[in-house]
């Protein structure tokens, strides 16, 4: 179905990113479609955090986010840093809340308010909101943008594409931006799950499922850390999850051969080993004929102390009076360095962003602007950008919707749109099948 009219901006998506550069190019002057393929936007946006969604961090830069080109991904965060976002999100009438370890939450805890103020905002600024639009062809040429899929099309003299990747493809996250950048002459990199789960086979450990403890993690390759992290782990019915395990997933998943691979748990990272040599010379003395088990049911749920004293060949009923000192050793690399049997992640259906994308070495590193097509811009979890967990991901979203947006505005005054005549179809569009 045609359309003559010409709108300055359309944005492709409406998720985080897609409602910020809505709304970023709106308060730049543009007039701003945004299409967004759901029956309703930010499905994906309600879901964050548990639903209480961590819109920031107190602290947020480029060293908190993997990339081809850091220093684009640094240009952008300077452009809306902490401060931006806090106080945008102030102006549209939110109360923010800021946790010890940094993460900043409306005052809600809902991920709801957060959805309803954008919505708002973009309400008063004139943004047009289309829903149930998947965007199947895009084509450039003739001075403007025409976007169109079954039954529609619409024309702008600049896009944004803020589609999202292929993590939770039931909000709608099914990775349609990859086929339209790349149909558009843009390098995809490899995109896998992060911020997901990792699986095992090991029965052993599926059977503490339930069981959460701080941990200190290391992704060793050849007994080279790659990666470290730290913080909660929790044991699931499939294997690991839990902030520690989920910011070590996407550097798993990255790498080509898993098999020189480990990655090693410190259990008890707040303790030194001559703290832990102590605490054993004293509870054995005052203690004798207490069990290794009872030793470390002190630190750990008796049935975790089970298994790491089966996994290192140690006896979990031996008397502490019985104990040599090359036991305790074994007992105290145990906790402090033990490996964790990991398959292959849970995929993207349980992965709370994507890594890989739209390489940012083909966008201009302060725009975000397309070095292939002028007057194409991308924002969110299309391009190849994924944070840490802690609200990184969704600051990432903020500070490149609006840096997309604006810029989007400015480049639709400019005469002409020059650019080659092509398009997508829908068979491009990846599936999400991928587990790493």
């Amino acid at each position: 179905m045609p359309e003559t009219t010409i709108h300055d901006v359309i944005v492709l998506g409406g998720g985080p990113a897609g409602l910020m550069a809505g709304i970023s190019a709106a308060e730049t002057g543009a007039k701003v479609l945004v299409l967004e393929g759901e029956s309703r936007p930010g499905k994906k946006l309600l879901i964050t955090g548990g639903g209480h969604c961590n819109i920031t961090n107190r602290e947020v830069s480029e060293k908190d986010f993997r990339s081809g080109e850091p220093r684009a991904v640094r240009n952008i965060l300077r452009a809306f840093p902490v401060r931006a976002a806090t106080g945008f999100f102030r102006e549209i009438g939110m109360d923010l809340v800021t946790d010890k370890d940094g993460k900043m939450f409306p005052r809600t805890r809902r991920a709801g308010t957060v959805l309803e103020a954008l919505l708002a905002r973009a309400k008063d600024l004139g943004v047009v909101l289309e829903t149930g639009m998947t965007v199947l062809c895009v084509e450039t040429g003739g001075g403007s943008f025409a976007v169109s899929g079954r039954d529609f099309m619409r024309r702008a003299r600049a896009v944004v594409v803020a589609t999202g990747g292929l993590s939770y493809p039931e909000t709608g996250s099914r990775g349609a931006g990859y086929a339209i950048a790349k149909a558009l002459g843009h390098r995809i990199v490899p995109t896998m799950p992060a911020l997901v789960p990792l699986e095992t086979k090991d029965r052993d450990w599926r059977s503490l499922a339930g069981i959460t403890f701080e941990v200190r993690l290391a992704l060793k390759v050849a007994g080279t850390v790659r990666f470290a992290s730290a913080g909660p782990l929790l044991i699931t019915h499939q294997g690991f999850s839990g902030p520690a395990i989920m910011d070590l997933s996407a550097s798993w998943a990255h790498l080509p051969e898993k098999q020189d691979a480990v990655v090693v748990a410190d259990l008890i990272p707040g303790t030194g080993d001559k703290e832990l040599r102590d605490a054993f010379a004293r509870y054995m003395t005052e203690h004798p004929a207490s069990s290794l088990r009872k030793f470390l049911a002190r630190y750990f749920p008796e049935r975790l102390s089970v298994l790491l004293l089966e996994r290192a060949g140690l006896d979990p009923a031996r008397q502490m009076a019985h104990c040599s000192r090359r036991e305790r050793e074994i007992l105290i690399r145990s906790v402090r360095a033990i490996s964790l049997p990991i398959d292959r992640s849970c995929g993207y259906d349980k992965a709370e962003v994507t890594a890989g994308g739209v390489a940012m070495a083909d966008v201009e590193p302060r725009t975000l602007e397309s070095r292939k097509v002028p007057g194409l811009f991308f924002a969110g979890e299309v391009l190849d950008v994924d944070g840490r967990i802690g609200g990184f991901n969704l600051h990432w979203a903020w500070a490149s919707g609006q840096v997309a947006g604006m810029e989007a505005a400015k480049a639709s005054k400019r005469p002409g749109m020059p650019g080659p005549a092509l398009s997508i179809v829908e068979s491009q569009v990846p599936r999400t099948r991928s587990r790493n």
